[in-house]
């Protein structure tokens, strides 16, 4: 067990490490698989009479095991009829998702779990009044889990694996992933190959958990608002109970020396681009020299990009550039380093681009570079390292990763405190030692990898009439004592000062309770309609000032400790500090240089527009984004937000004054600073005053817009002739939100049907019972600010499907809405869910200045959770069931369908309306 209190936060979060991964069983995808039956139940879970499931679901074992050892097609779809079969009768004492909504019934939030190559990571985040029922629960299902529902998630894995197969970046780093870890078994894919995946032995996943679920490979890790002597006790009565065993032995990574001299091709579908890669072996967190190849990794690139490596892309050198070192915990065995360059359009080349690339290597291998950037780069680290520490959701998941990779967590935290030591012969030394001539060189080639579809076997969807009903184990859990939730706000003048910097500019604080790290946000909103919104972002990576090159202003920035990003959106324009308190003085008079003497060059157009064409490219083969586009047409028409961009073909005529006269005009709008740290809110307004002084800033109303009511039921389609799934769902408008009773009302009730995760009537019946979607939810457009909220809303549904799949699952979706099946357990829950999702989303010291500024602007006193967390309270199951019979059951609906519309039956859908709208892609991006 490792537990660490922190009484500052409304939550506590529990993750159950076990170290089992896909390495452990290369190739087959059964730690992914075991990681979604642990969400099934047990023998008291999730079931109405055990002893009589149990018969048919040892059947159905045993018939999974014979479908893996038959090949003959007729015969496969008789063992598979069988399994439907005994699945159907199975399915009668089943309570679909009783697990999780107990969670939820009892505080939790988040409620999820991952698996990895080297570890599975099952997580929850609960209010810590619940924490007896938390570890009753977690705890159980440990000890005797049940493969119930096993057709479904097979089904539902199947999806999952052809969702990937549409997303080229997953398939990417699939690639990648086989070819730089060959020869091991860090070699395959979480999710197993199609092979695998098509022929599933339970008997396999039992021998699985018998082997790695034991409490010596298992950690409990909980971090949070919770008493360590109060809980030890509970803890031993609960998880205590987890059997022991002989600890699993793992089959040693024997990874091949990297060679260089055969360059490997990966497949990338953009034309005209390059890209070379480098690829090092590197240390793991366990090695002696870890830390200094961090810094090394550092001084090539960092969040300034004042690196060696950043140099060649902010001198223009190359298009683009990186270095990385693997996240830590990436794997257990093996550390990676890589650097990489896009050279310039249209004539660089790639071998020029790995010249250049090993001329910044080598100068950290013989030591050019000073003693100045050295301690900077130590000194970032040392300021990302405690914000990670400083954060119980960062905290608690760089403690799992310590666990499953068999480091002491104090020993990470004395690593850290090991920088002050380290010298530049330790960075030369260490740099000698990883980059040398045994790395893997990576070319980019135009192309696309061929797609792996796997069919879904000829199962007929699973009924059970068991929704309404609750387990003996539910029943006796209710009779736990348990205070009622009550959650916590945040409040003006307690946790957040506020002072007035002048006309139309305020500011927000609050103390930093946990180190001597500054925060500093200046958020100017505007709306930037029709301006180069996509693209003036990345001007920060660019930009210097009249007398400061952009490395110039990057390394003096750095030299404090400091980093600044910035962002230029529809809604205005923000730029954030980040350093130590007893910086932020040098800190404020940089950004004011910047502020007051923007300067970039005319390359920065030249890549500006370049990168604004491969957007382009790039928007046709990225199906979420899309789908957002699409849905934000449908719901906004000429205000959807990918609407407001300069068109790329107007890029052109943009000269260097238009791009400074742009980033000093985005300073007029209103102001709103956050600022969290150690520094008294009146020492900071003089500070600030060179920035706020003598601005004529404009008011901010938000941005304007009101969702379409089409005139009658239509359907909107977009086609994307290669894709493996299709998105479908309804649209809807629906009544104002302009009390917080109605905002109640229709937070229950989205909650219930479609937002509850796990628990939604939308999950329930198009993913557990019937498998005919990976993931699916809802989406609602509503008006932030009060002064709109007596506008009407836009709600949609969303499902990815397979695309055979389309109208049956958009026809589900539609019988859902008309005919919405009604439990008042569930509806309990929905509403349970909403109060958790208020106190687990508290803000952390760090966010309250920047949340509290945020409600202030759109037209609230007080934290807004507040009267919504009353109204949601005094919100009957009653209420909730008129609201969705008075407004949604009956309301016109439109459809939309994104996806390879050849393979949609154009016949089928005129039963859902007349009308048919056709997106291109000019009508839904610019």
């Amino acid at each position: 067990m490792w537990l660490n209190p922190d009484s500052t936060e409304s939550k506590f979060i529990g993750y159950v490490v076990v170290k089992a991964g896909a390495r452990d069983c290369p190739n087959t995808g059964i730690a992914h698989y075991f990681e979604h039956i642990m969400f099934k139940g047990t023998q008291q879970i999730g079931t109405t009479d055990y002893a009589k499931e149990k018969p048919l679901l040892d059947e159905i074992s045993k018939q999974y095991n014979l479908l893996s050892q038959t090949t003959d097609p007729k015969q496969r779809t008789t063992i598979q009829l069988q399994i439907n079969k005994l699945n159907q009768q199975a399915a009668r004492y089943v309570i679909p998702n009783e697990f999780s909504k107990l969670l939820t019934r009892y505080g939790g939030t988040g409620i999820n779990a991952y698996t990895d190559l080297d570890e599975t990571v099952y997580h929850s985040e609960c209010a810590p009044q619940y924490i007896a029922q938390w570890c009753q629960l977690n705890s159980d299902r440990f000890i005797n889990p049940v493969f119930r529902l096993f057709q479904g998630e097979l089904e539902t894995v199947y999806e999952e694996k052809n969702r990937a197969e549409d997303n080229f970046g997953m398939q990417l780093m699939e690639h990648l992933q086989e070819m730089v870890f060959k020869g091991s078994n860090y070699e395959y894919p979480v999710i197993g190959s199609t092979e695998n995946l098509k022929n599933p032995r339970l008997s396999d996943m039992e021998a699985f958990y018998r082997k790695y679920y034991v409490a010596n490979n298992m950690a409990l890790i909980l971090c949070g608002n919770f008493k360590e002597k109060d809980i030890i006790p509970l803890l031993e009565k609960t998880f205590g109970r987890i059997r022991s065993g002989e600890t699993p032995m793992r089959e040693p990574i024997n990874l091949a020396d990297f060679n260089p001299n055969r360059t490997l091709k990966i497949k990338i579908p953009f034309p005209l681009i390059k890209a070379s890669a480098l690829v090092f072996r590197g240390p793991t967190p366990r090695d002696r020299d870890y830390t200094a190849m961090q810094i090394a990794m550092h001084l090539l690139s960092n969040s300034n990009n004042s690196g060696l490596i950043d140099s060649l892309s902010s001198h223009h050198h190359v298009m683009y550039s990186m270095a990385a070192g693997a996240d830590m915990f990436m794997t257990r065995e093996v550390g990676l380093l890589g650097v990489a360059a896009v050279p310039n359009l249209p004539f660089g080349s790639k071998r020029k681009a790995e010249h250049l690339l090993w001329q910044q290597i080598n100068k950290l291998k013989s030591g050019e570079f000073s003693a100045e950037s050295l301690e900077a780069a130590k000194t970032e680290y040392l300021k990302q390292e405690k914000l990670k520490l400083e954060n119980i959701n960062s905290r608690i998941s760089l403690m799992a990763g310590c666990y499953a990779r068999g480091i002491d967590w104090n020993d990470y935290i004395r690593q850290i405190s090991t920088l002050p030591q380290l010298q530049k012969a330790d960075i030369m030394a260490a740099c000698q030692h990883y980059f040398g001539n045994h790395y893997l060189l990576f070319h980019k080639k135009f192309g696309k990898y061929k797609k792996d579809k796997i069919s879904k076997p000829p199962y007929a969807p699973v009924q059970t009439d068991n929704q309404n009903r609750q387990s003996d184990y539910a029943v006796q859990l209710a009779k736990t004592a348990t205070p009622t939730l009550i959650p916590q706000f945040i409040t003006l003048g307690k946790e957040v000062t506020t002072r007035q910097l002048g006309p139309q500019a305020d500011l927000y604080t609050t103390a930093n309770p946990q180190n001597d790290i500054f925060r500093l946000t200046l958020s100017w909103h505007q709306i930037q309609a029709k301006k180069p919104i996509h693209t003036m972002s990345d001007l920060f990576d660019y930009l210097g000032t009249s007398t400061l090159s952009k490395q110039a202003f990057a390394k003096q920035l750095q030299a404090l400790g400091t980093t600044l990003s910035g962002n230029y959106a529809l809604g205005g324009m923000s730029i954030q500090l980040s350093g130590f308190d007893n910086n932020l003085a040098p800190s404020i008079r940089l950004l004011t240089d910047l502020l007051q003497h923007p300067k970039t060059d005319k390359k920065f157009i030249a890549t500006m527009k370049k990168d604004a064409r491969l957007g382009d490219k790039f928007f046709g083969k990225d199906m979420e984004a899309i789908h957002e586009a699409v849905l934000d047409e449908i719901a906004m028409g000429d205000k959807a937000f990918e609407l407001q961009n300069m068109p790329t073909s107007e890029l052109k005529r943009l000269q260097v004054a238009d791009i400074e006269g742009l980033f000093k005009a985005a300073q007029t709008g209103k102001l709103t600073v956050s600022y969290s740290g150690n520094i008294a809110a009146d020492s900071l307004v003089n500070l600030l005053k060179p920035i706020t002084e003598g601005e004529n800033r404009q008011d901010y109303k938000g941005y304007d817009y009101e969702v379409k009511r089409p005139e009658k039921p239509t359907i909107y389609l977009y086609d994307k002739a290669d894709a493996r799934q299709a998105i479908v769902g309804t649209y809807t408008v629906l009544p104002p939100l302009d009390t917080e009773e109605k905002e109640a009302l229709f937070t229950i009730w989205r909650n219930y049907f479609s937002n509850g995760s796990l628990n939604s009537v939308l999950f329930r019946e198009l993913r557990d019972l019937r498998s005919l979607v990976y993931t699916c939810g809802g989406r609602a457009y509503t008006q932030w600010f009060k002064a709109k909220k007596n506008r009407p809303i836009g709600y949609f549904t969303t499902a990815g499907t397979q695309t055979d799949k389309a109208l049956t699952t958009l026809s589900l979706i539609d019988s859902l809405l008309t005919d919405m099946p009604i439990d008042t357990h569930d509806l309990q829950n929905a509403r349970q869910s909403a109060m958790n999702n208020i106190n687990n989303s508290r803000p952390t010291f760090r966010n309250q200045p920047g949340y509290m500024a945020e409600a202030v602007l759109e037209g609230y006193t007080e934290d807004p959770n507040k009267a919504r967390a009353a109204a949601i309270s005094q919100t009957t199951n009653a209420q909730v069931i008129t609201y969705y019979r008075q407004h949604i059951q009956h309301a016109p609906r439109s459809y939309f369908i994104i996806g390879n519309l050849k393979a949609i039956d154009r016949k089928a859908l005129e039963r859902y309306g007349k009308v048919v709208v056709e997106f291109k892609k000019d009508d839904i991006h610019r």
